[in-house]
């Protein structure tokens, strides 16, 4: 348990991340540690670290700490991805599976909150590693449990897998990782409402202007709406759809606006 001069200290350590400066939050941080060492500490200066881009240090920190949670886990898997340690990155997931393919469901459990920035780690890994097929379900899955990580969309599109948004970015209101992402007042709506708002986005997508900067000018009342249109936006491209002021007779009429007057010639 921290005591209140210790948590003062670290709520400044990240009052100087949030505003920048990261040589004091590297100080305050390292002097913590150093006199205070715990699980939250080495996280809190490993965390400091890979801020200011020591990735170095970070992973020597974790390296040698005789702590092996998984948030510091993960944070040494990222740390080893950032400096393209692919091997090393994917041992950080290990201790979830003690021999063979890294159980995702096994994972899950272990990680908890932390489970669909875990799996979107590890998939990154995959793909980096040229094993297409297992970073595709590593994607899926952390959609499936957090649809508002839009890097993971991002990657299955890139990925050549065609996802489908209706699939892959539904809301589920009983998952806790989401209900840290979604609204307060979208926390309390059932099931039910949360999909026919979702369905309620696509409908008005549909419906609105044919051409897609009108489209992306839609209000999102709420975030599920706005993931579900900038989704739709992905999963429906038309090479058809100009951009207003782009075709020939915009053009023209532009040039003609601003075309100089001739004035009269004077007569000698």
């Amino acid at each position: 348990m921290q005591n209140s001069s210790s948590q003062q200290v670290e709520n400044i350590i990240w009052q100087s991340l949030d505003w920048y400066s990261f040589k004091d939050a590297v100080f305050l941080a390292e002097r913590l540690n150093a006199e205070e060492p715990s699980e939250n500490n080495v996280f809190l200066l490993g965390s400091v670290y890979f801020r200011n881009g020591e990735l170095r240090k970070c992973l020597e920190l974790l390296e040698k700490s005789r702590y092996s949670t998984p948030r510091l886990r993960l944070l040494q898997a990222k740390s080893c991805l950032q400096l393209n340690l692919f091997h090393e990155a994917e041992l950080c997931f290990r201790p979830c599976s003690l021999s063979g393919e890294i159980s995702l469901d096994q994972l899950i459990e272990d990680y908890g909150d932390a489970a669909p920035f875990a799996l979107q780690t590890l998939g990154t890994i995959y793909t980096r590693t040229e094993r297409r097929e297992r970073g595709i379900a590593c994607f899926k899955k952390s959609l499936q449990l957090n649809p508002f990580l839009f890097h993971s969309f991002e990657q299955l599109c890139s990925s050549g897998a065609n996802p489908s948004p209706a699939e892959l970015l539904r809301v589920d209101p009983n998952s806790s990782s989401v209900r840290l992402s979604v609204e307060p007042a979208a926390r309390d709506r059932p099931a039910g409402a949360l999909r026919s708002l979702q369905f309620s986005a696509i409908e008005q997508f549909e419906s609105a202007p044919t051409d897609t900067f009108s489209r992306c000018c839609i209000r999102a009342t709420t975030p599920i709406t706005a993931l579900t249109l900038t989704s739709s936006i992905l999963a429906h491209p038309s090479p058809s759809r100009t951009m207003p002021g782009t075709s020939k007779t915009d053009r023209a009429s532009r040039q003609h606006k601003h075309r100089r007057r001739r004035l009269p010639r004077r007569v000698m």
